[in-house]
């Protein structure tokens, strides 16, 4: 490796925050996350998170009274279409599709 070669691994190495093994490595195998790509999905996974904790909260809200809950329930289908967004982003940061399948606005 020349110089300027060198370099620019090592300046590349440091805007990622990783050491130029670590680099070089990532680099040499196709299916191996380089550490950009690890730092964005765990930034999508935690956004993923705060927005299940906030939907929880208002299944919460919902459920306080569980006869009363049915899809005309002002706020279920919105709740509802809101969850399915989430776990269809958890699905495409993740490459796993969730368990659940079918419609997910359904009421219980």
């Amino acid at each position: 490796m020349s110089e300027d070669e060198y370099a620019r691994v090592s300046a590349k190495a440091a805007d990622l925050a990783v050491s130029v093994p670590r680099l070089l490595v990532e680099s040499a195998f196709d299916d191996a996350p380089t550490a950009t790509e690890r730092r964005a999905f765990y930034a999508e996974l935690l956004a993923v998170r705060r927005q299940l904790a906030r939907l929880s909260e208002q299944l919460s809200e919902l459920g306080a009274d569980p006869a009363a809950v049915d899809a005309t329930t002002p706020g279920w289908t919105d709740v509802m279409d809101r969850l399915s967004a989430v776990l269809d982003r958890l699905d495409t940061a993740t490459g796993y599709p969730s368990a659940s399948a079918g419609p997910r606005t359904q009421a219980p």
